[in-house]
């Protein structure tokens, strides 16, 4: 493994120390959700370390520090039953993924999924709901899809590029398929700028974490910079000194001459005055509607999610059931050159 690996693991180390917040993007958690102690970790190749380091945060590897096979993804355990994983198997066998998860490599920060196409075929995917004991899609449980494609953008970038946007589509009617929503915003954002301590933003498929909605965050990691209208994802790291929530959110700012281009530390940027509309309209505190056929009001009942993985994978709770309160905003962030809008 090269001497850039190891530079890199020494600032990121020393950056955990002093801002008790390693690798997350836009900042650390406040009192309320207290991180854990982190010690150093070493991330071997055995672990596809620098495969993961080289597609999630833009780390030059050397090319024979990476792992020759690509392990098969397995399903992670959790303390909590599942309400029954062969009806879950059944409706997978019944309604099989187009792109599988077989022989991919699953970055611990992120998810393997880059593609708009492989993106959506995961927000396609069915569950097995034992609320309604029958398979839902999942995209039957939100109301609104945030669709954010970070790839960058260049000054030969054609016009119609999404790259470094933020899509917003709303429900249309009762139609459980995207392509039947409406797209009523396409707003400039700016996403993860890998360099130095910055990270590259993580594509997959989340939803929001309602308990960590902050009208006013400040960044622990990047000199205390002001975060407007703040709306963490729904994600965990996993250490081996335990699991420490997410810093990338989706959040405003004054900046609107950087909208457009890679620049933040991972978190997703937009307009103040996007991030307003969007903030208060999904907490139910705004008369007026600033989202054209959208919702006053989006909290409701969401599937719960596996917070360990980079992608939608249903936990199911100990009494079975799969539905938890949150938001019905899904957030589906590709790294795609070739979407249009």
């Amino acid at each position: 493994m090269n001497t850039s690996y190891f530079s890199y693991l020494s600032k990121l180390t020393l950056s955990a120390v002093m801002a008790a917040s390693l690798l997350t993007a836009c900042g650390g958690d406040d009192d309320v959700y207290a991180i854990p102690s982190i010690e150093p970790t070493v991330i071997e190749e055995s672990d596809g370390g620098c495969d993961v380091l080289a597609q999630e945060f833009g780390i030059e590897c050397d090319s024979d520090a990476l792992s020759a096979e690509r392990k098969e993804y397995v399903r992670s355990s959790t303390y909590s039953s599942r309400a029954s994983d062969t009806q879950q198997q059944s409706v997978e066998s019944q309604f099989p993924h187009l792109y599988s998860s077989i022989n991919k490599e699953f970055p611990l920060r992120g998810s393997w999924r880059k593609t708009k196409d492989e993106v959506l075929d995961l927000v396609d995917r069915h569950l097995w709901s034992p609320e309604e004991q029958k398979p839902v899609k999942l995209l039957s449980y939100f109301d609104m899809v945030l669709l954010v494609n970070v790839h960058p953008r260049t000054n030969l970038t054609p016009e119609n590029s999404s790259a470094q946007r933020m899509q917003v589509f709303v429900r249309d009617g009762s139609s459980n398929d995207l392509k039947d929503w409406d797209r009523i915003h396409s707003w400039p954002i700016s996403s993860g700028l890998p360099s130095g301590a910055k990270i590259a933003t993580f594509t997959g498929v989340y939803k929001f974490d309602p308990s960590r909605f902050f009208p006013d965050y400040y960044s622990a990691q990047f000199d205390l910079a002001q975060m407007y209208e703040t709306m963490f994802l729904y994600h965990q790291y996993q250490y081996q000194s335990g699991q420490q929530k997410t810093g990338v959110a989706i959040h405003g700012t004054y900046k609107k001459s950087k909208l457009g281009r890679r620049d933040s530390g991972g978190c997703i940027r937009l307009a103040r005055e996007n991030a307003q509309c969007l903030f208060y309209t999904l907490r139910g505190e705004r008369n007026t509607r600033c989202l054209d056929g959208g919702k006053l009001n989006y909290q409701g009942r969401v599937p719960s999610f596996l917070p360990r993985n980079g992608e939608a994978d249903p936990e199911y709770l100990r009494n079975g059931l799969l539905e938890v309160g949150g938001y019905r905003v899904m957030i589906a962030i590709i790294n795609d050159p070739n979407d249009k809008i």
